[in-house]
């Protein structure tokens, strides 16, 4: 007699919670991390601009390689050396990373303090892309 009442309450809680579950994995918007940049925008920022016969006058920002600086190594040097090499900081007077040049001069201090392996990497990528003459 007991078994027909548990059942009675089991079976509703069950569909509940399944209920629940699914709407709510439905409800759930695509995250994402203001700090890491897309695989379309770190592309974007490696493909050199098409030349149209005149040459423009280049800004730092044309430059593929300080264009990698900002979409990639800035927000990476950001978000780890806050802060005290960014604006207010300490060290900011002597080593602004906000400044591609203090960055790659300090290449190899500023690499092996990094302890992300990802981090690093893309900072040493972009290091070497800043190396290549053009």
């Amino acid at each position: 007699m007991r078994m027909p009442s548990l059942l009675a309450i089991v079976i509703p809680l069950a569909i509940q919670v399944a209920a629940c579950t699914a709407s709510r994995s439905l409800e759930r918007p695509a995250t994402s991390t203001a700090l890491e940049p897309s695989a379309p925008a770190i592309a974007a920022a490696m493909t050199p601009a098409p030349s149209a016969g005149t040459p423009a006058a280049e800004t730092p920002a044309d430059r593929p390689a300080d264009a990698v600086f900002a979409a990639t190594v800035r927000p990476i040097l950001s978000s780890r050396c806050t802060p005290c090499h960014e604006k207010g900081g300490r060290m900011y007077e002597r080593l602004p990373f906000d400044d591609g040049s203090v960055v790659a001069s300090h290449a190899e201090s500023v690499v092996r303090r990094l302890k992300e392996p990802k981090d690093r990497e893309a900072v040493e990528a972009w290091l070497a892309r800043r190396a290549v003459p053009r």
